[in-house]
């Protein structure tokens, strides 16, 4: 099923025409002989194996894929409320993510959908873990960023009557806001910026 049956029945021809070259010719030939017959096959087969291998893990992780794309407008919500120190501007970077990554998988899953199972896949696990997934490990990181000093007293105060006369003490708390989480955001927007990692295929037999 991972494979033609003309590639299967090159397979197998192949392997028999090995059996009868290994006792014949090719008993005394050099390692590099060897070595180029069996790569051959191994090509082959890998590539058999990389279609099996990452039919079995879309089974496994798409279901979930989907159930985290659903929620993850709505987490994100719950996210910067439960931290409303971290910079908007890093929150609106997460959403970007969560954006292209719910656009990416849709498009790449439909893509995936008009492929037979002994085509290459489209959509494999490693790309769904390296753009859907680590919009998990960025909201973690970012979840670190400590709370700037004396913030539950600044947001009382800006509740109270006459905070607007309290303008300049406030730009100061920003101040030293910005001075204590300086270091996470600075690690956090490396984060976001890398390259994700891809997974390498098997080469084309």
């Amino acid at each position: 099923v991972y494979s033609t049956p003309e590639v299967l029945e090159d397979l197998q021809g192949r392997l028999a025409d090995g059996e009868t070259w290994l006792y014949e010719e090719g008993y005394d030939e050099k390692l590099e002989v060897y070595r180029a017959r069996i790569d051959g096959i191994n090509s082959t087969v890998s590539q058999m194996k990389y279609r099996h291998k990452e039919h079995a893990l879309r089974e496994e992780l798409f279901p979930g894929t989907k159930t985290f794309l659903a929620n993850i407008t709505n987490e994100i919500d719950a996210f910067a409320k439960q931290f409303p120190w971290i910079e908007d501007s890093l929150i609106g970077r997460v959403r970007e993510l969560a954006k292209n990554a719910t656009e990416w998988f849709e498009d790449t899953l439909a893509e995936q959908q008009k492929l037979a199972l002994h085509e290459d896949p489209v959509l494999t696990s490693g790309a769904v873990r390296d753009k859907v997934f680590s919009i998990g490990y960025v909201m973690q990181r970012l979840s670190k960023t400590p709370k700037p000093k004396n913030w539950d007293a600044k947001r009382a105060d800006k509740s109270k009557p006459g905070a607007a006369d309290s303008a300049d003490a406030a730009n100061t708390a920003n101040a030293t806001a910005t001075n204590s989480t300086s270091e996470n955001t600075a690690a956090t927007n490396s984060t976001l910026d890398q390259p994700q990692d891809s997974e390498d295929q098997p080469q084309n037999s």
